[in-house]
């Protein structure tokens, strides 16, 4: 059962009209956010954090996120998390030459 937890409610709508479409039902979807989770400890076979670890800045509240998601995995959960690295735009930008462009506009 895949129980739903996120702070916009556009994803709430978003989430439900998938679910309908693909006939894939969702356990519970509600409005909460990673650092505060409302499931029981050791409640959880998997947990998926796909957004906190990159939108969250401080380091702490990243770390209170990522305490909150294993108490409530079970002792043998799985968790899934995605992170971006802060030079992540940096290495974009390297990567398709934006910097070189800057630089040859201006000669």
């Amino acid at each position: 059962m895949v129980h739903l937890i996120d702070p916009v409610e556009l994803h709430f709508e978003q989430a439900k009209a998938r679910s309908t479409s693909s006939g894939i039902e969702l356990g519970s979807i509600t409005k909460g956010e990673a650092r505060c989770l409302t499931a029981s400890s050791n409640s959880a076979d998997a947990v998926l954090l796909s957004g906190p670890l990159y939108h969250l800045v401080e380091r702490s509240v990243r770390l209170m996120a990522l305490r909150e998601a294993r108490r409530i995995l079970k002792p043998q959960g799985v968790l899934i998390a995605a992170a971006i690295s802060r030079f992540a735009s940096l290495m974009h930008g390297l990567a398709r030459g934006f910097f070189m462009t800057r630089c040859n506009e201006r000669t």
